[in-house]
């Protein structure tokens, strides 16, 4: 696994901050500078979390972790991060990180829980670290700083946990979260309060963070063979609009069987069947807000044959028919 090549560059520009030669700890694990300027590049996990130890330990800032940070720019991470910027709240952008953090970092896992009244958002990675200190509070302040960017500088955590015993001097961690922070935890996470995580943010735009989204599936899908998920997502938006797609079009189109399909989707937690609603559900609430679509175009773009049948299923999706959707967005 690994992890898109212009992420490092907030490690690269911390490492030279910290008054360490960045270029000669890159080389040192047979990274070049180059590879950051390259959005197709990806870099080793491992050699990625030796650079951050061994800068770590040289540096002897027993906050280097947080203080990466102040040099993350959301574009960094391609395609998901100009997503992230458009995001409709800061609950569908975490959710739309922990749906594809593995385009930006093929290790990292992000989960999210309702937590009385709070959206409670850990952040783990799934392999060994040789600094998983270092690594921890390194995602906690990411996110944060990925939330301020989107919100406001002034946002802040309702609460921060950290998995680690308090070290010596924890200035620094109130100082960045302005918060209160609990260390010696069950797990490393940031609660945001229910209220913010649903509140309209300035920036939203839905069609465009969607259509992010849908670049994001298509690269994942190229990049892993094996995300039969996202393969699947691919070839349903690839389709929709061509007629109806149903799981034996998909299944050819991914060389597999009927049978083998809904196995591997099985093993996955998931069917065809539910990642089609999903996609479906999610482009006709896009399409709705669009006024220069006809609700019967939406429906051909969604795979529906007539009308009738798009608006008995969005009904069933949400309450509502689409002419009472398009009116409330208007």
């Amino acid at each position: 696994m690994s992890i898109v090549a212009p992420a490092l560059s907030s490690l690269w520009r911390l490492i030279e901050d910290s008054g360490l030669d960045a270029e000669s700890i890159f080389l040192k694990y047979g990274v070049p500078a180059s590879v950051m300027f390259d959005a197709n590049a990806r870099v080793s996990y491992t050699k990625t979390d030796q650079i951050m130890a061994d800068a770590a330990a040289r540096s002897g800032d027993p906050f280097f972790g947080l203080k990466e940070a102040k040099y993350m720019l959301p574009t960094n991470m391609g395609a998901l991060g100009f997503a992230w910027l458009a995001s409709t709240t800061l609950r569908s952008a975490a959710e739309r990180l922990s749906r594809y953090i593995k385009g930006v970092n093929g290790k990292m896992q992000i989960v999210l829980q309702d937590n009385r009244g709070d959206l409670q958002v850990s952040i783990d990675t799934t392999a060994p670290s040789a600094d998983a200190y270092t690594l921890d509070t390194a995602n906690l302040a990411g996110f944060t700083r990925m939330c301020r960017f989107i919100y406001g500088d002034e946002w802040n955590p309702k609460l921060v946990t950290v998995a680690y015993p308090a070290p010596p001097d924890t200035s620094y961690y109130f100082e960045f979260f302005r918060c209160p922070v609990e260390f010696d935890a069950e797990k490393s996470s940031i609660y945001i309060d229910a209220k913010q995580a649903d509140e309209q943010l300035v920036g939203a735009n839905k069609q465009l963070a969607q259509l992010n989204d849908h670049i994001v599936v298509r690269y994942l899908a190229i990049q892993d063979r094996d995300d039969i998920v996202n393969r699947v997502r691919s070839s349903i938006l690839e389709n929709l609009g061509q007629g109806s797609v149903n799981e034996t079009m998909v299944a050819g189109a991914l060389y597999l069987s009927t049978r083998n399909l809904n196995r591997k989707l099985k093993a996955e937690n998931t069917s065809f069947k539910k990642l089609l609603l999903e996609i479906r559900s999610e482009l006709a609430n896009q399409y709705i807000s669009d006024a220069t679509l006809t609700l019967t175009e939406i429906s051909y773009l969604l795979g529906f044959s007539e009308i009738s049948s798009f608006s008995r299923a969005y009904k069933r999706w949400t309450g509502i028919s689409p002419s009472e959707a398009r009116k409330s967005h208007m």
